[in-house]
């Protein structure tokens, strides 16, 4: 008997801690609510704990150790690394099926602290103002920052990332799935101690961002920007060059099919013999294109600096400006104001 009555009151005990959690969750999701209407604790960390991680003070520590390191830097740098894994061969060719090994793939995103962090309660993001920031670009593709206007966002997946939250996903997503952060003079020794991007990447961003560069490092930039700026030009010659021996080559087919009573005939034979090279000179024309927009993204068109082209042993003083407008005329490649 007495048995039974323990066991009755542990039941009674039981439901009352199931009533308990009922009332406890009903109150959580009212003061949610709340919350989300504009109410607030005073503490926009506390408030967004309260929504999103069940008012977790783990959760709370780590928000408030990054908002720290945010709010230290501002005027600094910062410098956001993405890091997400891969098949090899998926990643050069997108819709292979073949299987192939791991690897890392790194995204950048580089910026200027102007303001505090703002934590964005109703839609569960952290903002770090930036005002504009750039991003990293496949290097295939000739540039390796892009310019962006705005701040840096981060989302509830990107706080996942970091190691704000604690993840429900299997620890191998988590493995394959990382965000860093750097600030302030870590960004300078993370460009520093590895190889890609680089010191010259790093110099490039600040540029971009209108930052003042170091002066040993100002002057491997400055380099490299002359460097970058006569590859172009070689390119284009190079590619001028090319365009003019495929049109000299075409011509002299044409002009040489013997005339005869039927001349669709001879038209038709000149376009067969001529069939590939006609289409290595759209490419190439269509190269030349490519390079003199991205002559026009570097300001080359507005360079007035003094070069000098060899042209059959013959120097030809030109400058940048000229040399890039006149091929845009040509090429009918608009240069914008």
């Amino acid at each position: 008997m007495e048995l039974e009555k323990e066991l009755s009151e542990i039941q009674t005990l039981g439901k009352r801690e199931e009533k308990l959690k009922e009332e406890s969750s009903k109150k959580y999701q009212e003061l949610r609510k709340r919350i989300l209407e504009g109410e607030t604790t005073g503490d926009p960390i506390r408030d967004f704990v309260l929504i999103y991680a069940r008012d977790s003070p783990e959760v709370a520590d780590n928000f408030r150790i990054f908002q720290s390191q945010v709010n230290e830097n501002i005027n600094n740098l910062v410098l956001r690394i993405e890091k997400h894994q891969e098949s090899m061969i998926h990643y050069m060719f997108p819709h292979s099926r073949q299987d192939n090994f791991m690897t890392n793939i790194y995204n950048f995103k580089l910026g200027q602290i102007k303001q505090e962090l703002r934590v964005n309660i109703k839609d569960g993001t952290f903002t770090i103002p930036t005002e504009k920031h750039l991003t990293s670009n496949n290097p295939i593709n000739g540039e390796y920052w892009e310019i962006q206007d705005g701040d840096i966002l981060l989302d509830s997946m990107d706080l996942l990332k970091i190691g704000l939250i604690p993840s429900l996903y299997p620890s191998g997503f988590v493995n394959r799935e990382k965000i860093n952060f750097h600030f302030g003079d870590e960004v300078k020794k993370y460009f520093k101690t590895h190889a890609s991007p680089g010191e010259l990447e790093y110099a490039n961003g600040l540029a971009l961002l209108g930052l003042t560069l170091p002066a040993e490092l100002d002057k491997k930039y400055q380099e490299k920007v002359q460097k970058d700026k006569l590859g172009v030009i070689h390119t284009l010659e190079g590619l001028f060059d090319q365009e003019a021996k495929l049109r000299t080559k075409i011509q002299g087919v044409f002009a040489s099919v013997e005339i005869c009573p039927d001349a669709i005939v001879d038209e038709v034979a000149a376009k067969l013999w001529t069939y590939e090279d006609r289409g290595q000179l759209e490419r190439t024309v269509g190269s030349i294109e490519e390079t003199l927009k991205k002559a026009l993204k570097k300001g080359l068109h507005k360079e007035e600096e003094i070069i000098e082209l060899d042209h059959r042993g013959i120097k030809i003083p030109t400058s940048f400006s000229s040399y890039i407008q006149t091929a845009c005329q040509k090429y009918k490649v608009e240069i914008s104001a």
